[in-house]
């Protein structure tokens, strides 16, 4: 289903970080306002150790929404 649907999930979930991140930035463009896209993609990102990119999509998402509970503790554990 994540494969017809929602084909970054479907990356993500096979491992294939770099596809995923691609297809999350795509959906940043589609979609800029939404946080979910930005945290997603950094999760992609600090799997193939991009740190300071995956942080400054934490800090994007926090700005969207300073309360997600995610994006605190996802600064917490890489900051």
């Amino acid at each position: 289903m994540n494969y017809l649907f929602k084909r970054s999930g479907y990356y993500y979930l096979q491992g294939d970080y770099e596809r995923a991140a691609q297809l999350y930035t795509l959906e940043i463009e589609r979609e800029p306002e939404q946080p979910a896209h930005y945290l997603a993609r950094a999760a992609c990102l600090l799997n193939v150790m991009q740190k300071e990119r995956a942080l400054a999509d934490i800090e994007r998402a926090l700005k969207l929404n300073p309360k997600s509970y995610v994006a605190l503790e996802l600064r917490g554990n890489y900051a």
